[in-house]
């Protein structure tokens, strides 16, 4: 943390802002380019920031439905689309003076 201040007081707050809003701006520039939709909330130059949000054409700009976790007793060894998979381990349930597995 102490590094990143320092390099911080070095640059100087002002080339750091001036840096980010050029590279900012390269990059939207890029986008419209590419035929994306810039997507700009700023109201003025003053209320820009170093974050570019676009829209691809012909994109749908909602995110994908999450993906379940495997199951843990899925076999990361059966070859993908088989089917093939362990069955879950069993609960047992143990108790004093019963004979172990």
């Amino acid at each position: 943390m102490g590094a990143a201040v320092e390099v911080i007081e070095l640059a100087g707050i002002a080339a750091i802002e001036a840096t980010v809003l050029a590279r900012a701006a390269a990059v939207e520039e890029a986008v419209r380019r590419a035929g994306a939709e810039v997507l700009a909330p700023w109201r003025g130059p003053e209320e820009r920031a170093g974050i570019v949000c676009f829209r691809l054409p012909g994109e749908d700009p909602r995110p994908p439905p999450p993906v379940s976790p495997t199951p843990a007793w899925w076999s990361p060894a059966a070859p993908a689309g088989s089917g093939c998979h362990r069955t879950p381990p069993r609960r047992r349930t143990w108790r004093a003076g019963w004979p172990g597995p």
